[in-house]
């Protein structure tokens, strides 16, 4: 179909609107080239304002639904470890507080998983957090983390939590699902966040 998972997507689109993109005017992604439609200005003016929100440099628009921006996100993960010769990493940290997605994301784009706990006040478990470090940081290939989370926490720990991973040449994944709760107050970049997704829909 359309859109393989992403149950925001399906909720808040409805197959009317959903079927328009499938029109030859509206569909410029991925076959055409943008450049050659007269998308392009309307498509380079969300890029700069999403850059500029995030603080990342790049800009994807290929992703379907936030489901589907995961697995670019862990592709992206998986890809940026094989070019540096970091192919034994095949670890994702999820917390349990994370979007429901993110699971089956991550099987999608072939990597394991070990569940991150989360303390009494919602927050990810550091002692918990430090013992799996300590025990697998070598094979760890990154994290997804929903920020805030499913919980509605900002995670008080974040930073700390980001530069372990990074100190052990992981990257650091922030699903975009409750990307409103800090838009225009958080730049994802400035905590550390390596990459995220955008659900535009919402």
């Amino acid at each position: 179909g359309m859109i393989p998972l992403g149950s925001c997507t399906m909720k808040y689109n409805s197959p009317e609107s959903m079927e328009q993109i499938t029109e030859p005017k509206y569909n410029i992604h991925p076959w055409k080239n943008i450049d050659e439609t007269p998308f392009e200005i309307i498509i380079e003016n969300v890029s700069n304002k999403l850059k500029e929100l995030s603080g990342f440099d790049h800009i994807f628009f290929g992703s379907q639904s936030g489901a589907m921006g995961e697995y670019s996100g862990l592709t992206t993960i998986r890809n940026y470890l094989d070019t540096n010769n970091l192919e034994h990493k095949n670890i994702i940290l999820l917390p349990d507080s994370c979007h429901g997605t993110n699971s089956a994301s991550r099987s999608l784009a072939g990597l394991d998983i070990i569940n991150l706990k989360t303390n009494d006040e919602g927050d990810i478990d550091l002692d918990n957090f430090n013992t799996i470090m300590d025990e697998h940081g070598d094979n760890v290939a990154g994290a997804m983390i929903t920020f805030p989370s499913t919980l509605g926490i900002f995670e008080d720990n974040i930073e700390y939590i980001i530069n372990k991973i990074h100190d052990h040449n992981g990257l650091v994944y922030m699903d975009g699902a409750n990307l409103n709760a800090i838009l225009g107050n958080i730049i994802p970049s400035n905590l550390g966040f390596d990459l995220c997704h955008f659900n535009l829909h919402k």
